[in-house]
């Protein structure tokens, strides 16, 4: 088992690992705006959420860091994510999206 790390920062990312990896994206945040990355959707039965993690990127006030979203491969398949950078209150008004096409061998 391996772990892939993949910075998000397009609208659209390709990732290719094999079964039983886990795949860590990590997304440019600062939730100090009130704007959070968001999970969108059902997770495809080939993958298996493993945790949801905010990464600091420093100890000044307000700064920004990285929200990790982690999963396993847990069959073969191609698996679509859909991420969404919105405030929790305002979930239909996103101001970034981003799919994450996720293909386990």
């Amino acid at each position: 088992m391996a772990e892939i790390a993949v910075v998000i920062s397009e609208p659209s990312t390709q990732v290719r690992v094999h079964v039983n990896d886990e795949v860590v994206l990590r997304f440019d945040e600062n939730p100090t705006t009130g704007f959070v990355w968001l999970a969108k959707g059902n997770v495809p039965p080939s993958l298996v959420p493993k945790s949801t993690d905010f990464k600091p990127g420093g100890l000044a006030p307000g700064a920004g860091g990285r929200r990790e979203f982690s999963y396993v491969c847990y069959s073969r398949g191609i698996s679509e994510l859909r991420f969404e950078l919105a405030r929790p209150w305002q979930p239909d008004q996103p101001l970034k999206v981003s799919l994450v096409n996720i293909q386990c061998d």
